[in-house]
């Protein structure tokens, strides 16, 4: 099955991205499966931290891409094309 998951992942970081590596890496063991995660997840200004990458994480085993600029609605469409594409059978978004 072909399984397209959507949402924060590498190179973010938080308790979400943490989450969407391991389900992706449990998943790949019995099917084809691709991350879809964020260019940007929020506007520098927003962001009360001092990153919003996670320098101790690596890479899940995952194909992951960064198609979705959270702030570019116009960019959402750009990225559901890209997706469709791929003509997925299951597409989970994680929220």
């Amino acid at each position: 099955m072909k399984i397209i998951i959507v949402g924060p992942a590498f190179p973010w970081r938080g308790g979400i991205a943490n989450h969407t590596a391991l389900l992706s890496n449990h998943l790949m063991k019995r099917h084809d499966v691709k991350i879809v995660t964020f260019k940007r997840q929020y506007p520098k200004i927003l962001f009360t931290g001092k990153s919003q990458y996670d320098p101790d994480e690596k890479p899940p085993d995952v194909p992951t891409v960064q198609w979705i600029d959270s702030i570019n609605p116009f960019n959402w469409w750009k990225a559901v094309k890209e997706i469709r594409k791929r003509t997925p059978d299951l597409l989970i978004f994680k929220y």
